[in-house]
Formats: C-alpha cells, structure tokens, sequence
C-alpha cells in the first residue's frame, strides 16, 4: 500500500527517488508490482514523436532517451 510522504522529513541519501520499505521484505515477497501499460520502453520511445529529435543530438543513448 502507498501512503502519502513528505520527502522534506526524509534524511536518505537520494531521497525523492524511488521508494522506501517500511517493513523488513523477505526473500520472494512482492515489493511492487506495475502496471504492464506503464512501463516505458526502448519500443515505445521510438513510437513517439520525440524519437527523430532525441536520436540526432550528439550523444543521446537509449537509456537517455528513458529518462526523459
């Protein structure tokens, strides 16, 4: 379940990113689970619009282009 955080009370390296347990995880318990419709990958940025822009900049790699 998420519950709602304020990442000003949080003193964690990196805080703002990504999520913290708050309880013990064991081996072979789901952390999170993600919606297939959500996950963004190197097929789908190449179906957007954005692709012919991003895959001319000099130096722009994949995983960037994820990022972004």
């Amino acid at each position: 379940m998420w519950e709602d955080v304020d990442p000003s009370r949080l003193d964690v390296e990196g805080a703002g990113r990504g999520a913290i347990a708050k309880q013990d995880l064991e081996v072979g318990n789901v952390a999170l689970e993600i919606t297939v419709c959500v996950i963004i990958s190197d097929d789908l940025v190449r179906e957007t619009s954005m692709f012919p822009v991003l895959e001319n900049l000099e130096g722009m790699s994949s995983e960037t282009m994820l990022l972004l």
